[in-house]
């Protein structure tokens, strides 16, 4: 398929904001002072200056305290009642929230501020030169994300084992995989602690 016919397809971004947060050792990371905004706030304004056609938010734990934040931007919220069975369950919900037919959609930790618009369109890129049905950004040798899959494996994505998680689709199809080198340490760099924040914050 060509370049032109694979952007016509639609392209959808999960930004996943359902965990508790427990080794941060407060309410939610996410809502975190981080430049301007919150972690959440950052994450949200480059998915959004991306080249997707509709973003989901998937709340969870603490759906009080950011689903205020998060309606303030132009996303439909999907409400994931198993979070606390991992980050897969939020994802598949997410899956299940999306429209039928054809396309890709970027899965988007909601801990993950630093990541530039510019990943999002370069991914996109390599799919459409590849044909991959997974694209996987790497800095340094490390996968990071966002991770751009195709809606083809929706059937997969919600029969995975939550133990293995996400990782269990790069299992099943590594012929669909296309790992894209990139010099952006945001794609690798997540706010789990409080030493992780220390560090993260510009």
């Amino acid at each position: 398929m060509s370049a032109a016919n694979r952007r016509k397809e639609s392209v959808y971004a999960l930004v996943l904001a359902a965990g508790r947060s427990t080794r941060m050792g407060q309410k939610s990371k996410l809502l975190l002072p981080f430049g301007t905004s919150t972690v959440l706030g950052c994450v949200l304004d480059t998915v959004l200056s991306a080249p997707i056609d509709r973003c989901y938010v998937i709340l969870g734990a603490w759906r009080e305290a950011i689903e205020p934040l998060a309606r303030t931007y132009p996303v439909s919220i999907v409400i994931n009642p198993d979070f606390d069975r991992g980050m897969l369950s939020s994802v598949q919900a997410g899956f299940r929230a999306l429209p039928s037919g054809d396309g890709a959609v970027f899965v988007v930790p909601g801990d993950h501020p630093a990541v530039s618009a510019a990943v999002f369109a370069r991914l996109l890129e390599a799919r459409a030169e590849s044909g991959a049905g997974l694209v996987v950004p790497q800095f340094a040798g490390r996968g990071g994300h966002p991770l751009l899959m195709d809606l083809r494996f929706r059937a997969d994505i919600e029969a995975l084992d939550p133990a293995i998680g996400l990782r269990g689709l790069l299992d099943l199809h590594p012929g669909s995989i296309r790992r894209v080198p990139l010099e952006e340490a945001g794609i690798v760099l997540d706010i789990d602690t409080p030493d992780d924040y220390r560090k993260a914050r510009p």
